[in-house]
């Protein structure tokens, strides 16, 4: 089976040390770095806006962003060839925007320098299906995240970070493709102790297979960021993060790992 560049968005083993560094906070209190993120973050109207609270920048340098929807907007007069607009969609963004492949790369990441990861580079795929009235699905995964649309009778998978041979339109190829990330028997639970962006087969956890949206997507770049800050050992931002990550998507394991967070908070009060 061929491997795919993805995105993993797990913890690493717990240790006493981590529970020493993490910092209190109130239970589930949300704590920005800016009033400019947390007027993007309740940005619930504007998906790009939310999509940009991270990290966010005041004076965001959006110009290649602009310069793909000039022209795309050109080429949407011909829309009603929905799968070879779709495909123009997906070429053009890598054309254009998406440049190069780096883990833990944010939506900000791929405005201001070209970067992205599987989450940043879906949200562009997304965000672009959205408004050319394409309706789709973001499919979340154990280690992976891509985009999934039907057009008539026929499904279409977006797989951001194959630039060349990641608009899959063949059937066949479709169902394989989508095939390997469902689980042919019941599996347990994924193992949280693997790094963001590691190079990983799809047989290795076939737990999740859940369709969300942008707005979801936007609470999994948050948990990304969060499992980034924990592996650096940068716990309270860590837990910042997840709380937020849990507001915008409050899925099982974002939720866990919120809540042994708090777990460890709670015992490092107690000492």
């Amino acid at each position: 089976m061929r491997y795919f560049i993805i995105c993993v968005i797990f913890l690493s083993t717990l240790t006493n040390n981590v529970m020493a560094q993490v910092v209190a906070l109130p239970a589930g209190a949300l704590a920005f770095s800016s009033e400019h993120e947390e007027r993007l973050f309740k940005s619930d109207d504007d998906v790009f806006a939310l999509m940009t609270a991270l990290h966010a920048e005041p004076s965001l340098n959006n110009q290649s962003w602009q310069k793909l929807l000039h022209t795309l907007d050109k080429k949407s007069k011909k829309k009603h060839y929905q799968e070879w607009f779709v495909q123009q969609i997906f070429y053009q963004s890598h054309r254009q925007l998406l440049k190069t492949y780096e883990k833990h790369a944010t939506f900000n990441d791929v405005l201001t320098s070209g970067t992205y990861d599987c989450v940043s580079g879906s949200a562009v795929l997304g965000l672009l299906l959205d408004r050319y009235g394409f309706e789709h699905q973001v499919v979340e995964t154990d280690y992976h995240v891509f985009i999934k649309l039907d057009i008539g009778e026929k499904t279409i998978v977006l797989e951001s970070t194959e630039p060349l041979h990641g608009f899959i339109s063949d059937q066949n190829s479709v169902d394989k493709f989508l095939q390997s990330f469902k689980e042919a028997a019941p599996v347990a639970q994924t193992d949280l102790k693997i790094e963001l962006g590691s190079l990983l087969n799809s047989e290795n956890g076939k737990s999740i297979y859940n369709e969300i949206g942008i707005h979801q997507l936007a609470g999994l770049q948050y948990y990304n960021d969060a499992v980034y800050l924990f592996n650096q050992e940068s716990y309270e931002l860590c837990y910042r993060q997840l709380v937020k990550a849990a507001v915008l998507y409050p899925s099982k394991r974002i939720l866990k790992f919120r809540d042994l967070m708090e777990k460890l908070r709670a015992i490092q009060e107690d000492d």
